[in-house]
């Protein structure tokens, strides 16, 4: 028996009707599923249709981050092979089949309930399994790894619309953690996370239960990014902080850190110091986190790239405020690797390209720097990284 809770479901939903208040009591009560659906059902400006019509889509997304996340119960649902799953709870005939499972009525399909948690568990299981016989992924002890026998590797195997690409980079920020024997009790300072949530997957992987501080100057960003934390780390602290590193080094908010981490964000940081407004810049990333318009991202790289002197500058203040952060720490992970959304873009925007140039650029600089922050690199192996061509630092104090 697959077992489902709904407390991210049900926190979901508080989510979509913007009821804060029944969203922080889900967040702030102890696992109680009775509770979570009392709190669900009590949503002010609840409405039915706008809920019918996003309510399957979010499951689906719980689910699916559910199995991908934990391989036992990723092997029960795989085990299911091709038979028909179904919810058996007498007392709902919408998500359940609407008997229980010892009934003699559950032989009956006439009589079933909509099912539609059945029906979402069978359509991830055959999306996994799609996935498997078309050797995207294979399975390896219990477990869905990158197939890496392809010399061009993961990104290009790897679909984010059809499984969990946050889970999947999550991965590789766990193996990281490992190699660094990151204590599951420390402090991790995170710049730059956005509203996604693959330094957060890899945390949780880890079975972190320290402190994790976030240092993200987009407000909306950074709220929804710490409500997913919450989720995601129940036992771990998550600290909110709205700036930028350099307004974190400024401000002296540091104390002790074991590492500081960061997820692709070379090239925010880089496009963010050019948009020179405070409005622009929330303006811009709050539609680059939500509905990213790569148009208007396409335009400002190539205006950056032209204007050498303001790129310059840019990239010197970059690297400077990394090395100055990395010398608070034990430790640094700080990622560059091919973006999904600039991939699929890039024959029609050739000028995106400048983003992942610069972004590895200024990772070099950083990476020959090191020994400024009395660090060395810690030696990464293929199933390290997402493919040949993406270029990591992980390292630690000398």
């Amino acid at each position: 028996m697959i077992s489902i809770n709904g407390n991210g479901f049900m926190f979901s939903k508080a989510e979509l009707f913007k009821a804060y208040r029944i969203s922080n009591k889900i967040l702030n009560t102890p696992y109680n599923p009775r509770k979570y659906i009392t709190y669900g059902r009590d949503i002010d400006n609840f409405d039915e249709t706008v809920w019918n019509s996003h309510k399957t889509r979010i499951m689906f997304e719980h689910v699916k981050h559910k199995f991908l996340q934990n391989s036992e119960l990723r092997k029960e649902l795989l085990d299911t092979s091709s038979k028909i799953i179904v919810s058996a709870f007498p007392s709902n005939s919408v998500w359940s089949i609407g008997t229980a499972n010892q009934s003699t009525k559950i032989d009956d399909i006439q009589k079933w309930g909509s099912n539609m948690l059945g029906n979402i568990l069978t359509n991830l299981r055959n999306s996994i399994q799609l996935h498997i016989s078309n050797k995207y992924l294979k399975k390896s002890s219990g477990r869905l790894v990158s197939d890496h026998n392809s010399s061009k590797k993961s990104l290009e195997q790897f679909d984010p619309t059809e499984l969990d690409w946050d889970y999947y980079v999550g991965s590789k920020y766990h193996r990281m953690f490992a190699k660094l024997k990151l204590e599951k009790d420390s402090t991790v300072l995170e710049i730059g996370p956005g509203s996604v949530s693959k330094v957060g997957e890899g945390l949780k992987q880890y079975g972190f239960i320290g402190k994790i501080v976030l240092v993200e100057p987009e407000l909306n960003s950074l709220q929804e990014i710490s409500k997913k934390y919450k989720l995601l780390m129940p036992k771990a602290t998550v600290i909110e902080m709205n700036m930028t590193l350099n307004e974190y080094l400024q401000n002296q908010c540091h104390n002790s850190i074991d590492v500081v981490v960061s997820n692709h964000v070379i090239d925010d940081m880089i496009i963010g110091k050019y948009i020179s407004s405070k409005q622009k810049f929330t303006e811009f990333f709050q539609d680059h986190y939500t509905e990213p318009d790569i148009q208007k991202t396409s335009r400002l790289w190539e205006e950056l790239t032209l204007d050498v002197g303001k790129r310059l500058q840019i990239t010197e203040e970059t690297i400077i405020e990394w090395i100055n952060v990395m010398k608070l720490s034990k430790a640094t992970i700080i990622s560059a690797y091919d973006s999904y959304l600039f991939r699929v873009n890039e024959n029609r925007y050739p000028s995106i390209n400048h983003a992942h140039t610069l972004s590895q650029g200024v990772l070099k600089k950083i990476k020959e720097s090191l020994e400024l922050s009395i660090m060395k690199e810690v030696e990464l192996e293929k199933d390290d990284v997402i493919q040949s061509t993406d270029f990591w630092i992980c390292a630690k104090k000398i």
